[in-house]
């Protein structure tokens, strides 16, 4: 039974919709990972910057308050809801309930064709 067990969770691992047996990359410490998965290494110009920073404060202008602003904001930093609830005083409701209003907010607009 053990030996089913152990199949069956190999099985369930290598499932397509988790991978389908892909190696995975880690990040962690060691180089070999942190030298794959160094944003730094691509080949991102100046311009491309620019253009991200511009995006960026074209997409926080469509937000109508500040508080959605900061929650974007900590969001993108990558705090989870439940540390930007926490920061911000209120119950991880609200902060999920804001998030989506900001997705509303930045959702595109359908153009006609």
């Amino acid at each position: 039974m053990p030996a089913r067990k152990a199949i069956n969770q190999r099985n369930h691992e290598n499932a397509q919709k988790r991978g389908g047996g892909v190696a995975k990359i880690a990040i962690g410490a060691d180089s070999d990972s942190r030298a794959a998965t160094d944003p730094m290494d691509d080949d991102l110009g100046p311009d491309f910057v620019v253009a991200m920073r511009e995006e960026l404060s074209r997409l926080m202008q469509l937000l109508p308050d500040e508080r959605l602003r900061e929650i974007a904001a900590l969001k993108l930093e990558g705090y989870t809801s439940g540390e930007i609830a926490r920061k911000l005083g209120v119950v991880e409701r609200t902060v999920e309930r804001k998030l989506g209003l900001i997705r509303a907010h930045w959702r595109p607009e359908e153009t006609e064709v």
